[in-house]
């Protein structure tokens, strides 16, 4: 590999993942009016991404601080001096993006128990768990369908999704309402039940044809499933319906999206610049943009763009891997050392980021760095072809022939263009030495 012919490469960065239902910041549920369900009765337990009605707006408290663990928000949070994280997404929108603000955790219960929408606890002490979850009662236990669908959508809300289903398909037999059926279809996906979720959303789109909320839904749908060409159909269904801005920019995001995942970089391009058009601030839609522009290899398209993902959301993790890679892509190894680095801290266990680090000091004749990052990629994609030539030529040019060709054994089982890459860069280290290795052993 030559100094300005860069060749690494990784998986392609915008694919079919279940979980990026997660990255576009809200559910499908925030867009559905909140009067058209029966409010459930308020509870002493402040829970994460529940939308509470408080004074004629919805309140939604995503984590808490003591309970950022890194591994998701569960229901409980934790009290004292616990600052959280409260999202208004009811109050006009600020640059494009949802209205938040940090509180004190005492500071949020106490304005959701003045309004009522959480209960005042008479002795435990506000969000402890409780010790066990409350049995589901019979069908006939419930006066009411108003009863019903207060269950459905309050066990949606505490994320029982297997509650959730019982509740809203009883429900569901006595008053066939659409929003009830979205419900349903969406508790079907939580529980990875997609068959069932996608006939449960069709029917509501039987129901009511008109509505763009629907398609939309049908859409994340497939998309968590896997089924990208189907989601694309959905989604620009959704679009033909007279949609709000915020959930066009979503529908043509999510759009975007699939057509990269099909390798229709200039639909999907075409598809995150409407996107754009309608949240220019959104640092996600420029991030996916610039990924896009990056896997269709054009380059000096997708840079600016990631540089803007990282003024606006430094904490991006895979930007500073892309602007590495492009940076040794332009022979500026200094810089692609000092992106990497960046990135692995962000994500410590890329393997990918460490062969681009590597590569950018093989290039900068750092060889001992070159040969630990190089090491620590194998460790964790011991198949990893770019790692391995790397990790060959830092030892080819600092004459550790025997360990070179010990790794040029292991990488023609690999690549055989990077093998032979590689048996260069021992012959010129080593010379006409080189053919006494590839000579068969008596």
């Amino acid at each position: 590999m030559s100094a300005t012919s860069h060749s690494g490469t990784r998986p392609k960065a915008l694919v079919c993942d279940p979980r990026v239902l997660a990255i576009l910041g809200f559910s499908v549920l925030t867009l559905i009016a909140p009067s058209a369900f029966a409010q459930a009765p308020p509870d002493a337990q402040l829970r994460y991404k529940v939308f509470y009605q408080c004074n004629g707006e919805r309140v939604q408290v995503d984590h808490c601080r003591k309970d950022d663990d890194g591994k998701g928000y569960g229901p409980p949070t934790r009290p004292q001096e616990n600052y959280c994280l409260v999202y208004y997404p009811d109050r006009p929108r600020r640059g494009g993006f949802m209205v938040q603000s940090v509180e004190l955790f005492d500071d949020i219960v106490k304005k959701l128990q003045a309004c009522g929408a959480l209960a005042v606890p008479s002795s435990a002490p506000v969000a402890r768990a409780p010790s066990a979850a409350p049995s589901v009662p019979a069908a006939s236990s419930q006066s009411s369908s108003e009863g019903l669908v207060a269950m459905c959508r309050a066990t949606y809300d505490k994320q029982d999704f297997v509650k959730a289903i019982t509740y809203c398909q009883q429900a569901t037999s006595v008053d066939n309402d659409p929003n009830l059926l979205v419900f349903l279809g969406l508790s079907y996906q939580h529980e990875k039940r997609y068959a069932e979720a996608e006939a449960t959303m069709k029917q509501a789109i039987r129901l009511k044809p008109d509505e763009g909320l629907y398609p939309f839904a049908l859409g994340q749908i497939y998309y968590e499933s896997q089924q990208c060409p189907k989601a694309i159909d959905a989604f620009k269904s959704a679009l033909e319906h007279h949609l709000e801005a915020d959930l066009q920019a979503t529908a043509t995001h999510w759009l975007g999206r699939c057509y990269a995942q099909a390798e229709k970089y200039d639909l999907a391009a075409n598809a995150l610049r409407q996107s754009l058009s309608l949240q220019p601030q959104d640092p996600s839609i420029i991030y996916d943009l610039g990924v896009v522009y990056f896997d269709a290899k054009q380059y000096k398209e997708a840079e600016p763009l990631l540089l803007q993902t990282l003024r606006l959301k430094p904490g991006q993790v895979g930007c500073n891997y892309f602007l590495g890679w492009i940076s040794n892509n332009n022979s500026q190894y200094t810089k692609a050392v000092a992106y990497l680095k960046a990135e692995l801290r962000l994500n410590p266990d890329d393997p990918f980021s460490y062969g681009e680090l590597g590569y950018a000091y093989l290039q900068l004749k750092q060889y001992a760095e070159a040969q630990a990052a190089a090491q620590h990629a194998i460790r964790l994609k011991a198949d990893y072809a770019e790692a391995q030539y790397v990790l060959g030529a830092s030892y080819a040019r600092t004459g550790k022939k025997d360990d070179a060709f010990r790794v040029y054994q292991t990488l023609a089982k690999l690549d055989e263009s990077r093998s032979k890459k590689l048996l260069d860069e021992i012959h010129n280290a080593m010379g006409n030495e080189v053919l006494n290795h590839l000579k068969p052993k008596k």
